[in-house]
């Protein structure tokens, strides 16, 4: 109940906004009312789910998906598709920026503290992993991922031939299919999508949002919908920053230090980074996540379950030399039956003449 003080002003703008209350990825549309000293986050009946006093909301990050801002000393989160209502809080929130500073500056200090801690650990605990994990800014969790994405292209090139493929329809076509599921997804990332041009059957996902296609897998999908279930499953471990997990708790204090300072590590860690498998409970994590995205999207997430099934068939007849999809994404069939069991049914995001265009990006 709110005191005669802290009353609101008479009709006091409403705003906009996505929440996110820190203990899941599921954001909420929500209405955000400014008060005088504060903002409220209204309940669709029009009730005060939670207020926050504009000194502790300070800027968060900021990408295509919007502009997003946090309760100090908290995990919750705002996100503003409205630049002008950022503006209109912005204007009452004294330390929006200040505050940002404070807690970067804190941010490296528990970074450093982190490092020195774990010095002389190779393979870090889920406990400690977990905790890196938190602290690491998704600044550097990009910049690690652009590093990865730029060693593994030279590792996989011969010479002048280059492995990245280059179609401009195709990638055209590429992008509309991946915006069409990042504009649907709880979790705002910017991604970097690439395909391949190698033979094998793989999808992979690298910290800070960056994925690649390869080209065996991209000739092995029967449809849009398909590719689009095995991209929103890699979109998937990106913004539940399975990769980044996966990275720290097999290369511990080796990588990061290379991430923090730069160093020959990199290159060597890259090599592996391919055959990199999730734990069985990170692969459902990610399909959760992939069918939610798919269905809010409007895309059947039957084509992910029959890409499984499919798969699963190969993996039946080749048991001692596995894909490179199944080798790093395990215990496809009983996925294919969880996936399954999503809503059929969906729109196609590309022109028949896209998809072409999609599945010739390499030629």
């Amino acid at each position: 109940m709110l005191g005669p003080s802290e009353q609101p002003s008479p009709n006091p703008p409403l705003l906009e906004a996505y929440y996110y209350n820190g203990k899941s990825a599921v954001r909420h549309k929500v209405a955000v009312r400014l008060s005088e000293s504060a903002l409220d986050i209204l309940l669709p009946s029009g009730e005060t789910m939670t207020r926050w006093l504009y000194d502790v909301i300070v800027f968060a990050d900021k990408s295509s998906g919007g502009v997003r801002v946090a309760k100090a000393d908290s995990e919750e989160r705002l996100v503003f598709l409205d630049q002008a209502a950022f503006e209109a809080l912005r204007s009452r929130a004294p330390n929006m920026y200040t505050s940002q500073k404070r807690i970067r500056r804190g941010m490296a200090l528990a970074i450093a503290t982190t490092i020195v801690f774990l010095v002389g650990v190779y393979f870090v605990t889920p406990t400690l992993t977990a905790v890196f994990v938190a602290l690491t800014p998704l600044s550097y969790e990009a910049k690690l991922g652009k590093r990865y994405a730029g060693q593994i292209s030279s590792l996989l090139e011969d010479g002048a031939d280059k492995k990245t493929c280059q179609g401009v329809h195709g990638l055209k076509a590429l992008d509309k299919l991946v915006q069409a599921l990042a504009q649907h997804a709880p979790v705002l990332l910017p991604y970097h999508v690439q395909v391949l041009d190698v033979k094998m059957v793989n999808a992979m996902a690298l910290p800070g949002g960056y994925i690649f296609v390869f080209r065996g897998l991209l000739d092995q999908a029967e449809s849009q919908d398909e590719l689009a279930g095995v991209l929103a499953h890699e979109m998937a471990h990106a913004q539940l920053r399975h990769p980044m997990h996966a990275m720290v708790r097999r290369y511990g204090v080796s990588m990061m230090s290379d991430m923090m300072f730069g160093g020959s590590v990199m290159g060597g860690v890259s090599k592996n980074v391919m055959m990199t498998a999730y734990s069985r409970e990170a692969e459902q994590e990610a399909d959760a996540l992939a069918v939610q995205t798919l269905q809010s999207a409007h895309i059947d997430a039957n084509g992910l379950a029959n890409f499984f099934k499919r798969l699963s068939k190969e993996e039946e007849k080749s048991r001692f030399e596995l894909p490179g999809f199944m080798s790093t994404h395990p215990d496809t069939a009983s996925r294919a039956r969880h996936v399954e069991s999503a809503k059929p049914g969906g729109l196609a995001v590309l022109q028949d003449e896209e998809w072409t265009n999609l599945k010739a990006v390499c030629s």
